[in-house]
């Protein structure tokens, strides 16, 4: 799956900018909708899904006002409630991060 944002002034940006954090953010919402969307449909409706591990993550440089990040995430495995997930930001096919990120799914109630 893959998603983009573009690096406007608000909360994330300091010094002109992009937060890290809003880097992991902006990975974590693009693997939420691939997780959901590859449930099936044994798994209609959406999951509620929380980031459990942020595992060699590593952030090559921020991002900078007016830039388009790409986040791009692709599912490793799924094993039970934990998918595994890599992923990596980009910026005109400069890697600005990249790692793998665990979540855990609720099961359905």
């Amino acid at each position: 799956a893959m998603s983009t944002t573009k690096v406007r002034e608000g909360p994330h940006v300091c010094d002109g900018e992009f937060w890290e954090g809003g880097i992991v953010e902006g990975l974590a919402q693009t693997a939420a909708v691939l997780i959901n969307s590859q449930l099936g449909e044994a798994e209609p409706q959406p999951r509620v899904g929380l980031l459990a591990a942020v595992r060699a993550l590593e952030i090559h440089r921020r991002a900078r006002r007016g830039e388009r990040i790409l986040f791009e995430v692709e599912r490793i495995k799924r094993i039970g409630n934990i998918s595994l997930v890599s992923c990596r930001a980009t910026v005109e096919n400069e890697i600005l991060a990249s790692g793998e990120l665990r979540f855990f799914i609720e099961t359905a109630s």
